[in-house]
């Protein structure tokens, strides 16, 4: 998804957390609102920060109606060599895979839609 052209929206989060629950239908209204021209993808870390299991991430998602591409990883290694010490985090990444920005901290959805617009910006050549 990374590296493919589009400037792209990464999410780590997890099922068991209040503050991804809160954060993911602001993630989803992004994606609904920017349709083509942002890549967005989470990944369920739950497993390795105790904050659920692969089932309460598809709870929420159900629940939620969560609709963008979600997917988990099983590598723990992820999560130290992306420095993820909280959930969410975003990574706000530029076409060729840089990493504009990182946000460990919930988003408004007002922050999240700027930070979009700012790395879209940043995104063209």
């Amino acid at each position: 998804v990374v590296a493919k052209g589009k400037p792209t929206g990464v999410v780590y989060w997890a099922g068991l957390c209040p503050v991804c629950r809160r954060e993911m239908p602001e993630i989803q209204a992004a994606f609904e609102a920017y349709g083509d021209q942002v890549n967005f993808v989470g990944i369920d870390v739950g497993l390795f920060t105790n904050l659920g299991s692969k089932q309460d991430a598809l709870d929420m998602i159900e629940e939620l109606g969560l609709t963008f591409p979600l997917g988990v990883t099983l590598d723990f290694n992820a999560l130290p060599t992306y420095e993820i010490t909280a959930v969410p985090t975003t990574f706000f990444m530029k076409p060729d895979g840089q990493t504009l920005r990182k946000e460990s901290t919930l988003l408004s959805q007002e922050a999240l839609f700027e930070r979009i617009n700012t790395l879209i910006e940043h995104s063209q050549g």
